[in-house]
């Protein structure tokens, strides 16, 4: 594995330990372990996908199925919950969802070079409407996965602290400003993600990537973990 991805790899150890195994669990572990969401869990720009790494690195889990893809949203996450039949099985549930929701893609070539990004009401209206369509979502995949654990995590910030531009590709720079407001955006979405899954009850967990990841963004102190370009 690359060293850069090796954040990743601190930031799942979390998913894997998360749920007590059962020493019935541990004997018996076949597929029972489902991975749905966007390109994170996808693995887009990643030697290794972070469900591969919980499959991996965790006890009593062996991977059914990654269902995930690259620019997935709640209604699309939504399907892949239903597309898999064996449900009952299933006692490992990953969700890593929202960021399409609200136009993140979108909002990040806004901020490159020295455009202001400090207003974007798309972006606010997408949280807004993310909040009561994950908590559906989350209902949802309780129901479908009636013996699962469910973790949903929130999203890495892509920069770190300092106070300079960030030079993200050749000739292509992200002000001080908009990286702080980039920044902002997604301290919003992992509060509006963990809001979703208090709100959900038991069997949901919120799994926080945010800590792993300080000092391995884009420009930051450490190593990055983060690929530019």
């Amino acid at each position: 594995m690359k060293t850069r991805f090796l954040g990743t790899a601190a930031a799942i150890v979390a998913l894997a330990f998360f749920a007590p195994v059962s020493s019935a669990q541990a004997t018996v572990a076949k597929d029972n372990y489902l991975a749905v969401g966007d390109s994170i869990a996808y693995g887009v720009g990643v030697s290794t996908p972070y469900p591969e790494l919980v499959d991996a690195l965790s006890r009593g889990i062996e991977m059914a199925g990654n269902l995930s893809t690259s620019g997935g949203n709640v209604g699309e996450v939504a399907a892949q919950l239903l597309s898999y039949s064996n449900r009952n099985d299933i006692r490992e549930l990953t969700i890593t969802v929202g960021a399409n929701d609200i136009g993140w893609a979108d909002a990040l070539l806004a901020c490159l070079g020295t455009s202001d990004c400090a207003n974007d009401p798309a972006l606010d209206a997408g949280l807004s409407a993310l909040s009561g369509n994950l908590l559906q979502l989350l209902v949802g995949a309780k129901a479908l996965y009636p013996n699962a654990t469910i973790s949903i995590t929130g999203y890495y910030e892509l920069f770190g602290d300092k106070a300079k531009a960030c030079t993200v590709a050749p000739g292509v720079s992200v002000t001080v400003a908009n990286k702080t407001w980039l920044n902002q955006a997604v301290k919003k979405l992992n509060a509006t993600i963990k809001a979703a899954a208090v709100s959900a009850g038991s069997r949901v967990v919120y799994v926080d990537f945010t800590k792993a990841f300080n000092g391995h963004g884009l420009c930051d102190t450490e190593l990055p973990w983060v690929i530019s370009g």
